[in-house]
């Protein structure tokens, strides 16, 4: 003879009150408050999640055990009543000044059960991003150094988080959480990080830099990210004059006049991954008219000699690659005319 089984369902009590007697849930959330059990029936959503000076924000209200809906909901502003009504689950404010300080109070009264309440208070916080490419630019360029791709980034935060008394806090004594293109970078994150360096990736079209700072009591956080887009290095030529060296203040364009008999090139390689204009790890390929031209010179200077009666014009051609980095690379060509 077979046996049956059988599968015995314990049935809790209290989930037979909770579902036969839907006006105990108001009653049992006061007990359990008796007991320090405080049931936690409002969850509050800030949007944005770490609001700025002076900047709109949304609040709201929401329940998984209180239809809130058909409640009776009453939101305060620093002790003052903003806003009543059956269903008014969503409150819009301005945030404060630096140093300012909003409680925002929630007081629900249920269709059925005991009323309850929630506070949020908000602090408002900045941080500010900023990022340097270790890329090479002459001396004397107003511009800044732009990043390329597998270039090395600095990026450092400068929070502004101000108390209520008009104090700033300390940079150093704060807590940050960094992140690129999504991954949490636990190794440069922590208690007064506020600064790493990280090398681009080779196969990133842009770089995602965010950072979470917050205060080492929680009361203040913020949060900023930032997108870097990477430009292609790129070879700019100036005449290096013998008296006054290179004319930065005049690039050479498509076409180049040899007045003198004797006129020296200078290539500029912008943006690429060096510590100066003719770093070893940059190698420079010169050709005239297709063909391959050694420079007496320096690596990145060309010497342009006018010989006597000759008229005419010739292409100069340069490349130049990072042997380091393979996608920083630039091409630049321009015609020298003479005896014009």
């Amino acid at each position: 003879m077979k046996k049956r089984s059988s599968i015995v369902y314990f049935i809790s009590p209290l989930l037979v009150a909770l579902t036969l007697f839907p006006g105990f849930q108001g009653k049992l959330s006061a007990q359990l408050a008796n007991f320090g059990l405080q049931a936690s029936q409002l969850s509050v959503t800030l949007i944005p999640e770490t609001p700025g000076p002076n900047e709109s924000v949304s609040i709201e209200a929401e329940s998984f055990i209180v239809d809130l809906n058909a409640a009776n909901i009453s939101w305060t502003v620093n002790g003052k009543v903003e806003r009543r009504g059956v269903g008014e689950k969503r409150l819009v404010i301005t945030t404060g000044g630096l140093g300012g300080v909003t409680t925002v109070g929630i007081y629900v009264q249920p269709l059925n059960g005991l009323p309850f309440s929630d506070t949020v208070t908000i602090r408002p916080a900045l941080v500010d991003l900023l990022w340097e490419a270790r890329t090479y630019t002459p001396s004397f360029y107003r511009g800044k150094a732009l990043y390329s791709q597998e270039s090395d980034i600095t990026v450092a935060a400068l929070p502004h988080f101000v108390d209520s008394n008009s104090r700033t806090l300390p940079r150093e004594n704060l807590i940050y959480q960094w992140s690129n293109n999504g991954t949490v970078l636990g190794g440069v994150s922590g208690y007064g990080r506020g600064s790493f360096t990280f090398t681009g990736s080779l196969f990133e079209k842009r770089e995602v830099v965010a950072v979470e700072v917050q205060s080492t009591d929680g009361r203040f956080r913020a949060k900023k990210s930032i997108t870097i887009t990477p430009v292609s290095p790129r070879i700019v030529f100036y005449e290096n004059h013998p008296l006054f060296g290179p004319l930065y203040n005049q690039a050479v364009g498509n076409e180049f006049a040899l007045k003198n008999k004797e006129v020296s090139v200078l290539a500029v390689p912008y943006f690429f991954s060096a510590a100066e204009r003719g770093d070893p790890q940059l190698e420079f390929q010169w050709s005239l008219n297709s063909n391959p031209a050694q420079s007496q010179d320096e690596r990145d200077t060309i010497t342009l000699r006018q010989e006597d009666e000759a008229r005419g014009k010739s292409q100069i051609s340069l490349s130049v690659q990072n042997i380091s980095r393979l996608l920083q690379s630039d091409k630049k060509d321009f015609f020298v005319s003479f005896g014009q």
